[in-house]
Order: structure tokens, then C-alpha cells, then sequence
């Protein structure tokens, strides 16, 4: 049925028809998308829509079926769904599919979704069949694409078959989205391609059978219907669109046009042609009518509601003023068929029913001035209050959809730094505007511009939290104003960004900092005050914790650190190197990466040891000048030893940490499993090298377990030839194993002991395993799968709402369980919170980057990453407070 006219006016497409009824008929699906593609005005819609409207009972009863060609007429009920995809988002059409399976995504997260879909479909109880149309003006085209093709594959086997309809994309890029193996059926190509459908659809329109009560003057004259429409279809090959947009033209006209006696080149042969041929006929109303559609071109999502933004917009493009009496005249006029009326959830929009009538009004303007005036029209709608505009008070379209006018209008960058209306925008069109804003600049601007995408909060969380993490993004950026902006308007949110050095890519931060990897951080006191020591790229770096301030760089050849970076009373100096191989480590240079870090204190005396790519041990001492001299007679030694012979050692150092009492200690472990005790006034072995019972050790710890110092050990196990894990317990002093391995059935990648419920325990991390163990007997306490993967050894536990938290870094992962083979999937860098006692899951901080190492420190959570480091400060409303039934 034609918008705007009764009847039903379908024709032709017969062998398109045909073979989709065959697919859809057929007893399982290939497991391919079908899509259905041509240029505008081809009849996409057309052939979804006659698929669609005779597979429902309801309309199949309405629908003429007499003259319908063998083979075109699908069964009743073999469409599941159907979705217009115009101006929708990934998360709202993978939401209407749930629907079908009485599924509820809202309450997931939006990276886990589609693997939620996919479980689900694929235990249905019968085949489900959805149609997509539209694909390409959907506002996340191609991720709905690639989604799309993911349904169609996984859930196969469950009887699912996805239906698109679409036009190519540039250089064909939806097509490819679809699927390599996408099956496609091109309008616009043999051998779904026939001039006669064309001539018939314009015939039948000229007669008017399917509705006698429409004025034609070609009606009873089937011989000059018949001209008259083979010259339409010279003209309007292979646009379906033209062809009735002239059709509608001739009947609507007091004159008969005859080819045999008029000239038929007067009949239009584009879209834009045969659209202002159409408007010409409304005679003096033509200005009106082209002046209240112009909106109508530039909306997105599905179009605009009768309110004061069609006004709004309708007196910026065109120099006449309007009200809504004259919109009103508009959608009861004769051109009302231009327009169509979408309602969801009890709200009417309305578009221009094609995409190619879109294309045709806006050849008359100058896309950059009209997106400019847009955008300045929307931004006024936003009314203010005090010194800012109220974003939550402007009108829904202006919320959802000024992010892409501006981005057109190249005028995106103020609102991005507008904390109020980054946190009213919707997450997806946000998203689409900075990619298009992103795509359409130089290659260097453009990559100045994709660090913008670290101001988007994620979708789907409150808004709070979306406050959180505009803040976050704001302080990588450097944009302290905007950060500024959250903490005025959000004072009560999750966490707090106190500072953030991260770089982007290779560049430094933007404070003019490079720290390269941070795998591993350090607390130590300086003055009185919490100071940070973070790996870097061959060096270290000393930063105030409460503020992020530089204190000072260690290494790269300054052994030293002075007072006029520490302050009057604060020195750093390196003691001594230590190196398992051979030839002497460089004592200056704490090595290309540093994988460890430990700090410990020794009577009055301050240390850090260090581990690097380079395997070599380094120990520095932290505190008075006066101390200077005490390494003197080590330091000097070591540098004499690496100008005789310079070194490299066979492995990674991977976990280091200090043994007090009255013999002081640094413990240091290898990749390969080699585990050294070294004395810490010469360093010096004092006992002889041991070896964790596996051939890789990813993490060290030291700790205390009935006042007597232990050190834990975590990598792989090899006593039974098999791929699990362990952690080894260690008597310092005596450098022998403390009982048996702690066995896993996966290689331990992280370990930290801490208390619980008056237990010392050991908690540890594998490939989507925790573990708890009591350290007094060796005992597994709990265990739990968590789904969740790091290849980085590190967690720490902080106390947050009155719970023990457990705090560690996950990568962007797909796991499956082995039990019910269920996917957990993370589509981006982040720390997780696990409650310590029931390894209950709490919740996620987003980190816009790589995740090496965490640290806490009261209320701070610092965390070390691929570019650099963040500082951030907890609030108790970021979990659930403890109580007894937790």
C-alpha cells in the first residue's frame, strides 16, 4: 500500500520475491544475512514490505491475492519481526529482537548484550525470523550490521534468519558489513531487474483499479495508460520512486499528456525533477509546502514531533516565519504523502517517507550553512539558567540528535567541553557524531579529535557514574575546566579523578609527561606525605599522590635524586644492582621496562627495589642526604663492574619485594622461575638460588603469617606434566619451600594476602578464576569463576563501604564457561571490584586504557596503565554497603 493512497498498488520484482519465499519456506537457514540493496527509489522497502504485510494474518486478509505470481507468497507467520532501522541505535534494535525471546537487556551491560541475544536465540523453541529495513540511515549502521551477521551465524542452528534490507554504503561498505558470504539480491542489477514491472506499476497507478475513487483522467483508457506508461519507464529506469512521483503528478492533472502527441522528454528523469515537477502543481502553496518539508531533510533518528522544533527549524531555512497551524495545514494537504508518520511509544514523528526525497530537497542549499544554522537554532532551544544552558529543559530532538548537526557543521568541539550537555546526550548518537566529526578533518586533526571519544560516558549507566567518567576523560585530556564543570554538577558521584597522565598513542600526556608502561607503583613518605613511585620506559617517576605533582625522575642515568626535587630533608640514590648472568647490570638505568616495584622499610631507612626487562635487581635508598655515604663502598663497586663487562640477563624480572628483621632482605623472582634472596646491605645472594615448581612465576608477594615472614610465589605447576597452576609458600629465612604447592587448574597470574575474619589468606587470580587460601594450613577457603581476564599480575584489596574489596585490571576478553558454555564477553579496558569475602562481582570503573597494575592507598586507587598513570578517589556509593546478609 502507497504512502498517502488507498489501494494496494505492488507490483512486479516477481523473481526477487520469489527467491525469498524460497529462503524463508526452506527447512533451516543458511546461516548468511539476506540482504536485499539497490539505489534510492529501487523499491526496497517495497519488496520488505510485501514480504512483511503478507506474512501477518491480520493484513494478508486486506491484501489482494488473485493476480500475485506463483512462488511470491510467503507462509503466515514466518516473520518474526520487523524493524525500521531508521535512526536507531545497536542497543534498541538488539532490544527489539530480545523482545521476540522474552529477553530484558536493559539491565546488562552494553558490551555483554549481543552475547546475551545470541544465548538466548539460540535456545528457542522455534525459528524466529526478523526483517530489517532501513539498515542504511540507522544511526549505527554498521555495528547493527556486524551484529546482524553475528545472529544470523551463531544462532543458525536454532532455525534464526535475518532479513536487511539496505543500500550498498560507500564503495559498498554495508554490503560487506552483511557478511562476505551475505547473500544479495540488487535491485538494480540482473536479474531481479525488468523494465516491465516498472511500465506495469505506472499503468496500474494511471487506471486507478486498486481505488475507484481516485480522479485520473487516464482512467477507462488502457491504450494511452499503456503509452503513457512506457514512456514514464523510459524515463524513470530503474527508479520506482520517480516513476510514481510522476504517475501521481499525471493524475493529479486536469490535462492528459500523450507521448504519441507531447514530447517526452518533458517528463522528469531524476528524483529531484519529478519532485519539483510535483510541487509546481500545488501552484501558489508551493513555497509553503517546500519551505515546512525542509526540515524534514535534515532530521535524523525518525523525524520530528509536531512541536517547536519543526517551527523552530522551518524559520531558520526558509526566511518566512511559522507556526504550528501551518504544519498542521501541511500534514492535511495534498502533498501529506511526502510525509510520513512514525509513533512509538505513544509519540507521532514524522519524516519524509524516502531517502531520496531527503536528497532532493537539500540539493538547494549549501549543506555546511544549513548545518551551521541548525545547529545555532537547536543550541538556542536549550534555555539558560544562571550562567549555562539547561540541556535536561530542551526539547528531546535537540538532546538526542544537535551532537550530529553540530558535527556536520564542524562545530561539535563546545558542546564536548559543555559537562551539562555531554551528560544529557544520548551515548550512541554521541558516539556516531565524533566518529563523522572524527572522519571529516585531516589526518593529524583527526587524530587530535579521537581523543575526544574518552569524554563519552558509556551507555546505559546513571547518571552519576556517567559524571564519573566524564571526569575521568576530562583530566586525561587536560580539560581541568570541564572536569571542573562535573564536580559542580555531580558532587555525589561513584568515584573522583584527582589527576590523570596518560598519553595518546605515542605522545606524551597533556601535562608534556611521557611515562611510557606503568607495570608497576610504589608507596613511599616524602616530607610527611604520601609520594608515588611509578615504572616507567627505562626510568622511574616520583609523583605526589593527593595532586599528581612531578617530584622527581630516577634513573636514565641520574642515579640520584636531590633535594631540589624531594625538598630539604628527601634524597634518592641508587645502593647497589644485582644481576643473575653475565657481566654487571647497568647501575644507572633501571632497565628498558620495569615490571616491579617494592617499597619497605628497614628500621628509619626507606628502600625501593626494582625489576626489569633486563633482569636485573636495583635497590634504591630514600631519605636524609646525610645517608648519602652509606652506599658509597656498594654503588661504586657496581659501577666498576659493569664498565668491565656489561650485561644482559636470560629473564624478566617479575615480582620483587623486602624480608625485615634482623637480617633484611630483597626477594626477587625471574619469569623462568628463579627465585633470589639477596642480603640487603650488599646485595649479595644469602642463600642460593631457588625455583617455583613451574616453568613460568608471574607474581611475588611477601607477607607475615604468625608474626614469621613468608614469601608467596604464583605461576604455572609442572610436577604432573599438566597445564595448572600454583602458588609455592617460602622460608626467607632459609630460602627452602614452606609445605606443598597451593594448586589451581590454570596458571596463577596475580597474589595478594590480606585478612579475613582474622585468617591471613592468600587471594588469587587465574584465567577467570579467584581463589581464597588459608595460609596457616595451605587450605582452599572459596572459590569462584569470574569470566574475567588479565594477563597482568596484580591486585590489591581496599575497604570500601564497610566491605573488603578486592580491586584488579581485565582486558578486553571473550571467555567461555565450560560448565553451561556460556560467554562473557568485555569489550573494553577496565578495573573490576570483587567483595572479598563472597567474591561477589560489585562493579566495573571504566579505564581508558590498558590496565598493568593497581594500586591503593586508603581512599585512592591508583592505577597504572599502557601510556601512564590515573589517581582516583572512591566514594562508598561505588558498591553496595556491607552488612550481615551480604
Amino acid at each position: 500500500m502507497e504512502q498517502g493512497r488507498a489501494g494496494w498498488c505492488f507490483t512486479g520484482r516477481t523473481f526477487a520475491l520469489r527467491q525469498l519465499v524460497a529462503w524463508l519456506d526452506a527447512e533451516a537457514p543458511d546461516g548468511q544475512v539476506h540482504v536485499v540493496t539497490g539505489g534510492p527509489g529501487s523499491g526496497k522497502s517495497a519488496v520488505l514490505a510485501r514480504i512483511v504485510t503478507l506474512a501477518h494474518p491480520t493484513t494478508r486478509t486486506l491484501t489482494p491475492l488473485d493476480d500475485a505470481p506463483d512462488g511470491t507468497v510467503p507462509k503466515i507467520g514466518c516473520v518474526s519481526l520487523a524493524i525500521l532501522a531508521r535512526g536507531r541505535s545497536l542497543t534498541d534494535v538488539l532490544a527489539r529482537i530480545a523482545a521476540v525471546t522474552g529477553t530484558e537487556l536493559a539491565a546488562t551491560l552494553p558490551d555483554r548484550q549481543l552475547d546475551l541475544l545470541v544465548k538466548h536465540l539460540q535456545s528457542q523453541p522455534s525459528p524466529v525470523t526478523v526483517v530489517v529495513d532501513a539498515l542504511d540511515e540507522a544511526a549505527e549502521p554498521d555495528a547493527i550490521a556486524r551484529a546482524l551477521r553475528r545472529v544470523a551465524g551463531d544462532a543458525e542452528q536454532a532455525g534464526v534468519r535475518i532479513l536487511v534490507g539496505t543500500r550498498p554504503g560507500h564503495q559498498r561498505t554495508l554490503l560487506r558489513a552483511c557478511g562476505h558470504d551475505a547473500r544479495v539480491i540488487d535491485l538494480d542489477s540482473e536479474p531481479w531487474l525488468h523494465r516491465d514491472d516498472l511500465v506495469d506499476y505506472v499503468r496500474r497507478r494511471l487506471l486507478s483499479t486498486e481505488d475507484p475513487h481516485l480522479r485520473s483522467p487516464y482512467r477507462n483508457r488502457p491504450e494511452l495508460a499503456e503509452r503513457v506508461a512506457d514512456a514514464v519507464a523510459d524515463r524513470a529506469f530503474p527508479t520506482f520512486l520517480i516513476a510514481q512521483l510522476v504517475s501521481r503528478t499525471l493524475t493529479n492533472s486536469d490535462t492528459v499528456f500523450d507521448p504519441d502527441i507531447d514530447d517526452s522528454l518533458r517528463l522528469p528523469g531524476t528524483v529531484a525533477d519529478a519532485f519539483d515537477d510535483y510541487l509546481v502543481r500545488l501552484g501558489p502553496d508551493r513555497v509553503r509546502v517546500r519551505d515546512l518539508l525542509m526540515p524534514l531533510a535534515y532530521v535524523h533518528g525518525r523525524g520530528l514531533a509536531r512541536d517547536v522544533v519543526w517551527v523552530t527549524l522551518a524559520g531558520t531555512l526558509a526566511p518566512g516565519g511559522y507556526t504550528l497551524a501551518d504544519v498542521d495545514w501541511l500534514l492535511a494537504s495534498a502533498a501529506d504523502f511526502l510525509v510520513e508518520q512514525i509513533v512509538d511509544d505513544g509519540t507521532a514523528s514524522y519524516r519524509l517517507y524516502h531517502q531520496a526525497l531527503v536528497e532532493a530537497l537539500r540539493l538547494s542549499r549549501s549543506e555546511d550553512v544549513a548545518q551551521r544554522q541548525i545547529t545555532k537554532a537547536l543550541t538556542e532551544l536549550a534555555p539558560i539558567v544562571g550562567a549555562r544552558r539547561d540541556w535536561d529543559s530542551a526539547p528531546a530532538y535537540v538532546r538526542r540528535y544537535l551532537a550530529l548537526h553540530a558535527a556536520a557543521a564542524q562545530q561539535l568541539e563546545p558542546l564536548l567541553k559543555d559537562a551539562d550537555f555531554v551528560l544529557a546526550a544520548e551515548h550512541g548518537v554521541l558516539t556516531t557524531a565524533l566518529e563523522e566529526w572524527t572522519d571529516h578533518a585531516e589526518p593529524e586533526e583527526s587524530r587530535s579529535r579521537a581523543q575526544f571519544f574518552r569524554l563519552v560516558p558509556d551507555q546505559g549507566d546513571d547518571r552519576l557514574r556517567r559524571a564519573a567518567e566524564l571526569e575521568q576523560g576530562a583530566r586525561h585530556l587536560g580539560l581541568d575546566h570541564l572536569a571542573e564543570q562535573v564536580d559542580r554538577i555531580a558532587p555525589h558521584r561513584p568515584w573522583t579523578t584527582s589527576w590523570a597522565h596518560l598519553g595518546w598513542g605515542d605522545r606524551v600526556d597533556a601535562h608534556g609527561c611521557y611515562h611510557g608502561n606503568v607495570h608497576a607503583i610504589a608507596m613511599v613518605e616524602s616530607d610527611g606525605e604520601p609520594t608515588l613511585v611509578l615504572s616507567g620506559c627505562g626510568r622511574l617517576i616520583a609523583r605526589r599522590l593527593t595532586d599528581g605533582q612531578f617530584l622527581a625522575e630516577l634513573g636514565s642515568g641520574r642515579p640520584y635524586g636531590g633535594v631540589e626535587d624531594f625538598g630539604d630533608d628527601w634524597f634518592a640514590h641508587l645502593a647497589w644492582a644485582y644481576g643473575n648472568g653475565d657481566g654487571a647490570p647497568d647501575p644507572f638505568n633501571p632497565g628498558v621496562l620495569i615490571y616491579t616495584i617494592a617499597s619497605g622499610q628497614v628500621g628509619d631507612q626507606t628502600y625501593l627495589v626494582t625489576g626489569a626487562h633486563d633482569g636485573a635487581v636495583r635497590l634504591w635508598h630514600l631519605g636524609p642526604a646525610t645517608i648519602c655515604s652509606a652506599h658509597e663502598k656498594t654503588r661504586t663497586a657496581a659501577v666498576a663492574a659493569w664498565r668491565t663487562e656489561r650485561f644482559y640477563g636470560p629473564f624478566w624480572l617479575k615480582g620483587a619485594g623486602f624480608v625485615g628483621g634482623d637480617h633484611p632482605l630483597v626477594v626477587a623472582a625471574e619469569l623462568n622461575g628463579d627465585v633470589h634472596f639477596l642480603d640487603l646491605e650488599s646485595g649479595s645472594p644469602a642463600h642460593p638460588t631457588a625455583r617455583h615448581p613451574g616453568d613460568w612465576l608471574w607474581a611475588v608477594t611477601c607477607a607475615q603469617v604468625a608474626g614469621r615472614p613468608v614469601v608467596l610465589t604464583a605461576g604455572t605447576f609442572s610436577g604432573d606434566k599438566s597445564t595448572r597452576g600454583c602458588v609455592q609458600m617460602w622460608d626467607p629465612a632459609t630460602g627452602m619451600a614452606m609445605g606443598e604447592p597451593m594448586l589451581h587448574d590454570s596458571e596463577v597470574r596475580a597474589v595478594t594476602v590480606t585478612t579475613l575474619r582474622n585468617l591471613t589468606v592468600a587471594v588469587t587470580r587465574t584465567f577467570g578464576d579467584l581463589s581464597i587460601w588459608d595460609l596457616a594450613t595451605g587450605r582452599l577457603v572459596r572459590r569462584k569463576s569470574t569470566h574475567l581476564f588479565s594477563t597482568h599480575s596484580n591486585m590489591d584489596v581496599m575497604e570500601i563501604a564497610g566491605r573488603q574489596v578486592l580491586v584488579f585490571g581485565t582486558e578486553p576478553s571473550t571467555l567461555i564457561c565450560e560448565t553451561d558454555g556460556s560467554a562473557t564477553s568485555v569489550s573494553r579496558h577496565r578495573v573490576d571490584l570483587v567483595d572479598l569475602v563472597s567474591l561477589e562481582h560489585l562493579g566495573t570503573i571504566r579505564i581508558d586504557d590498558g590496565v598493568l597494575t593497581v594500586l591503593g592507598v586508603g581512599r585512592h586507587l591508583v592505577v597504572g596503565c599502557m601510556t601512564g598513570a590515573v589517581a582516583l578517589r572512591l566514594d562508598d556509593t561505588l558498591v553496595r554497603p556491607w552488612s550481615e546478609s551480604n
